[in-house]
């Protein structure tokens, strides 16, 4: 079996979603207020980052995911059935 590695990014649903039950309107608000911290802070601080970062913030959608693993080598990228309010889970394979 060749190397592995697991990653976590935010849970980012779709934009076009719908949103059900009130927790979930809560839950979406507070993703919301997530991505707009990272892209006050963290994607601000990579985008001034001298050494070239793709200033991608806190939030990679599972497309991203796989193009990042895909550049760094990986061959396959799976997303772990982990039911989490916050993270999403990858399997990453060489």
């Amino acid at each position: 079996m060749g190397a592995q590695a697991i990653e976590y990014s935010r849970a980012a649903p779709s934009p076009l979603a719908p949103v059900g039950e009130p927790a979930d309107a809560a839950a979406v608000a507070g993703r919301v207020m997530s991505a707009a911290l990272g892209a006050l802070d963290i994607l601000a601080i990579a985008l001034g980052d001298r050494l070239g970062s793709t200033g991608t913030g806190t939030v990679l959608r599972p497309r991203t995911m796989r193009e990042y693993a895909a550049q760094a080598g990986y061959s396959r990228v799976d997303i772990l059935p982990i039911d989490h309010d916050l993270w999403r889970f990858y399997h990453l394979h060489l």
